[in-house]
């Protein structure tokens, strides 16, 4: 019998149970709307903020959001919503 990974477990728990998995593999899930809001949600944390580049780290990645006049509108523990004209998102 093949060992299974942590990912591959979570994987299988997530497609058995019908879960989110956002929630389950600790993914974040975006919204874009048109270039001008981004809601970003399950991020861990706010690594850089100007007003033409937005670093945000995510459990499994790093979002870069290039553009200009950006701003965090609001940001909760769980959730944030960028405006401005973004021009770019980029994932490390």
């Amino acid at each position: 019998m093949k060992k299974l990974t942590p990912a591959k477990v979570e994987q299988r728990v997530s497609d058995t149970f019908s879960l989110p998995k956002d929630v389950v593999l600790g993914l974040f899930n975006m919204h874009i709307l048109g270039n001008q809001e981004l809601i970003l949600e399950n991020y861990k944390g706010i690594l850089k903020c100007e007003e033409e580049l937005i670093v945000v780290k995510t459990k499994k990645s790093v979002i870069s959001i290039n553009g200009k006049n950006l701003v965090i509108d609001y940001y909760t523990e769980r959730e944030m919503k960028v405006k401005g004209a973004i021009k770019q998102i980029s994932f490390e």
